[in-house]
């Protein structure tokens, strides 16, 4: 999967960055037919802001956004978001075509 950070009107640590494409490299496991991946990091007003944008195969695009006074927070906020959209989109579609 192809993972894209963007840093708008700041700068974010390498860490940061290198973290953020681990998590977001990991939810792949909850859906296989991601295709990329971009993740937006700004400051407004002493708010470190997180959005995530995962690009799905035959779907509409899966958007989260966090917030914190650390990036690192905000990134882990996202990650659980989106991990928690993927898991129930999958669930509700293996739960859709299951026997009767």
């Amino acid at each position: 999967m192809n993972v894209k950070t963007v840093a708008r009107r700041c700068e974010v640590p390498d860490n940061v960055v290198k973290r953020a494409n681990q998590k977001i490299g990991k939810l792949v496991r909850f859906e296989p037919r991601l295709i990329s991946a971009e993740v937006v990091f700004r400051i407004e007003r002493h708010v470190h802001r997180v959005e995530a944008v995962l690009s799905l195969s035959g779907h509409d695009p899966v958007v989260a956004r966090g917030e914190a006074r650390d990036f690192l927070t905000a990134l882990d906020q996202v990650a659980d978001r989106l991990s928690k959209i993927l898991r129930r989109g999958r669930t509700q579609q293996v739960d859709h075509w299951a026997g009767r």
